[in-house]
Parts: C-alpha cells; structure tokens; sequence
C-alpha cells in the first residue's frame, strides 16, 4: 500500500541573507510520514521565491546572488543617483487587475526565473537521497517586510 502525506512549511526569510536552508525540515517531514522507499517533493507557493538544491556554502550563496542581481538589477544609477530598473510587471497602467497595494518586485520575478519552484528528491531507507554537499535551499527575492512564506511537501511511497 503506497502512503500519500502532505506537510505545509512556513518559512521566515531574513532580507540580510535571502535564503534558508530546508534540508533539516525537509528529513523530518520524510521521517514523520512513515515513508520508507519513495519520492519527496517540495514546493514553493510563492511567485517570487524559489527551491535549489544546492550546497550551503556562503561564498556560493554571495556569488549566485550577486550574478542574478546583475542581470536583473532592482535599482540603477544615473547621475550618481540610485533609481529603480524599469519592469514593464511593475508599471501598473499596463497591468491587468493590479491590486491596490501591489509591490514593484518585477526583479524578484525575473530572478526566480532562473532557478525552480520545486525540487524532488528520492526516498531510500526512510531518508532523502543527498549528495555530499547538497542541501535544500530556500530562496525569497522579496524578502522584506514579508510574513512567513508559504511551501508544499508531498512524500509519497512505501512503508
């Protein structure tokens, strides 16, 4: 009989680092659902979040950061003063239904982008399968002034 069991993480991210690492989160929700053999599946609920599997080195973290923040800049300068880079998902006359209060993060939609929404990884032994250095990382692009973000996880397999 194949067991089915879905966890909801609630995760803080603190604008100064932009990430968190899952990993120890996400052996739990695997441990809890009595799954031996099978699948684990995480999810972000969130447009301008998102999931690598990755190792938590923080020169690595700097350096991926640092490089997606330059292909999709939130600010620019121009005559030495700091302006916001234009996103068309920012300019709210060409939106369709924006909502009152909507943030102009069209740079945290395009960074995300380039990384994923979710990451599965297989269950052996009642554990998740991780290479030597991987770990789940949890990335907000937006992170300021946001509650507790919203994930997904879906272990499914045999006891």
């Amino acid at each position: 009989m194949e067991l089915v069991r879905f966890t909801e993480l609630k995760v803080l991210v603190k604008p100064k680092t932009g990430y968190v690492n899952l990993t120890k989160k996400v052996v739990e929700a695997v441990r809890k659902s009595g799954v031996r053999s099978g699948q684990v599946t995480v999810q972000t609920l969130h447009t301008t979040t998102a999931l690598l599997l990755q190792e938590d080195e923080p020169g690595f973290i700097r350096d991926l950061q640092k490089r997606i923040a330059r292909i999709f800049p939130q600010h620019y300068k121009r005559r030495g003063k700091r302006r916001l880079e234009y996103y068309e998902h920012d300019d709210l006359k060409k939106r369709k239904n924006p909502q009152p209060d909507e943030r102009r993060n069209g740079f945290a939609h395009c960074r995300v982008s380039l990384l994923s929404a979710s990451v599965m990884l297989i269950v052996n032994r009642g554990r998740p399968v991780l290479g030597e250095w991987q770990q789940v990382l949890f990335f907000d692009c937006d992170p300021k002034g946001r509650p507790p973000r919203r994930l997904r996880l879906m272990v499914m397999g045999m006891p």
